[in-house]
């Protein structure tokens, strides 16, 4: 993950190629509701201070069992369908929720390719701020840029808005697939993506719908409220 510690400043509009056609919001059946998308970020993890990770598998720590139960406790009421992104953190509580689970890695963290399990502050300083000043159009070496990561999620929103329709979805997920949807939702440029609060192991609950796409963003808006419904009591890194 990209910690907020570092106070990157970055541009407020950024040019982002639109997804592939098909990319954008289904409908459901005529006059079903759309469907409610229920995003989870994982509980919080250990041993990973200082350290960049997004497709790295990370250790849970002791309280991993009570954070769940924490989660659990924030979800709407059954039924829903539930997915999770393949990464363990993330299977471990979607697993602890109980249920049958679909991985799908549109639900994957940022992939930082080269950089991925290494020290931020071992970074070659050069290519570090040149990927800052563009996070979202700029892939870290090996890795993907947060545009592309923006696509992968909308398009998993958008199937979820057709295939279940009327129903409930709940993603186990992380806070850059969060922080993406819901800056679609809001209208906010994805280069400010990051000013959005997505603790460990908060929920958000949404309504998948369409509205038009703002600058830098992909077009797979959604309607309804960004509603926390509650956090862990102490937001651990």
């Amino acid at each position: 993950m990209i910690p907020e510690s570092r106070g990157l400043r970055l541009p407020a509009e950024v040019q982002v190629a639109q997804p592939p056609a098909g990319i954008g919001p289904r409908s459901g059946p005529m006059g079903s509701a759309p469907a409610r998308l229920v995003l989870v970020r994982h509980t919080p993890v250990k041993g990973v201070q200082g350290l960049c990770y997004g497709r790295t598998d990370v250790d849970l720590p002791e309280s991993f069992a009570q954070d769940a139960e924490a989660v659990r406790a924030a979800l709407p009421p059954a039924p829903w369908t539930l997915y999770a992104s393949p990464a363990r953190r993330c299977r471990r509580l979607a697993e602890w929720l109980g249920g049958g689970v679909t991985t799908d890695p549109r639900l994957q963290e940022l992939d930082f390719g080269d950089w991925e399990g290494r020290a931020w502050n071992d970074l070659p300083r050069p290519e570090l701020d040149r990927w800052c000043g563009d996070f979202v159009g700029l892939r870290p070496p090996g890795g993907e840029a947060f545009a592309e990561l923006a696509a992968r999620a909308g398009d998993f929103a958008a199937e979820m808005a057709g295939r279940h329709a009327g129903g409930c979805v709940v993603a186990v997920t992380h806070a850059g697939v969060i922080r993406a949807l819901l800056a679609a939702r809001s209208g906010l440029p994805y280069a400010d993506a990051f000013s959005i609060a997505v603790a460990p192991g908060s929920v958000h609950v949404l309504d998948t719908g369409c509205r038009r796409a703002g600058p830098g963003q992909s077009n797979i808006g959604l309607t309804g409220g960004n509603q926390p419904i509650k956090l862990l009591a102490k937001a651990r890194s």
